[in-house]
């Protein structure tokens, strides 16, 4: 794992998704500062998929709501399992 993430499926898709539709996408450590600075920020697993990261210590990311990027990637990742490919 890299710094301690496991490999997911649901994750490396939603990597692909982002690269396909012309977000950058890649991975590294994050510290809260980092997500105290972000517009937006999600989690993916493999029960709910994409979930928007509204608040880390009661602070809210972004503007506290699912922004853009992740609801792109929600609607893409959704069309993506719903086909069965």
């Amino acid at each position: 794992p890299r710094g301690g993430i496991l490999p997911g499926i649901i994750r490396g898709k939603v990597m692909e998704l982002a690269l396909i539709h012309g977000f950058e996408a890649c991975e590294s450590a994050l510290y809260i500062e980092d997500l105290a600075k972000a517009e937006e920020a999600f989690l993916t697993n493999s029960i709910l998929d994409i979930v928007p990261l509204l608040s880390v210590d009661s602070r809210p990311v972004g503007d506290g709501k699912a922004g853009p990027v992740t609801r792109i990637l929600q609607e893409k990742l959704s069309s993506y399992t719903k086909s069965g490919v």
